[in-house]
């Protein structure tokens, strides 16, 4: 099991950001639902992950991360939206002993 996990991982090495559905036009508000699998599988990655594989999700994820969570915190969104795309990026975050608050917007 441990060298499919290594296998996968290293398949995705470089294309974490892919997993991310592209933002909607300018028109449209983002909806918490538009990402919460790519949320829910790096939570899954970053549970069975090393030390090192935890680093390399944080550095590629990183952007995904800052843009939520400014959004979420930007006021600019229905509360109850902020709240559940802060909860998506938590899944992330959690899974590596970490939580949005921590994250300066």
């Amino acid at each position: 099991a441990a060298e499919l996990y290594a296998h996968l991982f290293n398949a995705l090495r470089g294309n974490i950001t892919a997993l991310f559905p592209p933002p909607p036009p300018p028109s449209q508000l983002p909806g918490p639902a538009d990402d919460v699998h790519a949320w829910q599988f790096l939570a899954a990655l970053a549970a069975a992950a090393s030390v090192e594989q935890q680093h390399m999700l944080v550095s590629e994820a990183r952007g995904h991360v800052l843009t939520s969570v400014q959004l979420a915190k930007s006021g600019h969104l229905p509360s109850d939206v902020a709240s559940a795309i802060t909860a998506n990026v938590n899944l992330f975050l959690n899974a590596l002993g970490l939580d949005a608050s921590q994250v300066a917007a």
